[in-house]
C-alpha cells in the first residue's frame, strides 16, 4: 500500500493550491470560513471562474466536460478546497442531473 503522494500528485495539489491563492476572492473564503451566508453572485462568480479551469464539474468524466481525474486527484481537490474555505460547486446540474445523464442518457443527451 502506497501512502505517500507521487510527484505528479504533489504538483498536482500545488497547481490547485496556486489557483486557489490566485482566483479566491479572500472575502469569500472568509464568509465561507465564518459560515456567513454566500449570495447566489459569489456562488455563480466561483463556478465560472471553475469552469473557465475545466473544473467545475470534479467529478465528470473528460469524455463529458470534467476533467478526468483520478480519485486521488479528486480528493486533492476537495481537501484543497475546504482547506482554502472555497464555496462548494453549486448547482443541480453538476451534483444530480448531469451524473445521472452521463451514466444513463441517451448518446444525444449526453
Amino acid at each position: 500500500m502506497q501512502l505517500e503522494l507521487t510527484q505528479d500528485q504533489l504538483d498536482f495539489r500545488r497547481e490547485v493550491q496556486a489557483f486557489l491563492s490566485a482566483e479566491l476572492p479572500p472575502e469569500l473564503a472568509r464568509k465561507m470560513a465564518r459560515g456567513e451566508p454566500v449570495t447566489k453572485a459569489e456562488t455563480h462568480e466561483w463556478t465560472q471562474k471553475l469552469a473557465r479551469r475545466g473544473w467545475a464539474a470534479p467529478n465528470w468524466p473528460a469524455e463529458h466536460g470534467g476533467p478526468g481525474w483520478s480519485l486521488i486527484q479528486r480528493h486533492l481537490f476537495d481537501v484543497e478546497c475546504r482547506l482554502a474555505h472555497a464555496p462548494y460547486v453549486s448547482g443541480f446540474g453538476f451534483v444530480m442531473v448531469g451524473p445521472a445523464i452521463c451514466k444513463f442518457g441517451t448518446p444525444q443527451q449526453q
